[in-house]
């Protein structure tokens, strides 16, 4: 489900990984 913010907003990436974690 996070994958869409990936593509949505790259640069939110290291923050959206954080929440994987």
């Amino acid at each position: 489900m996070e994958h869409l913010k990936y593509i949505a907003k790259p640069r939110n990436m290291s923050v959206c990984r954080t929440k994987s974690i």
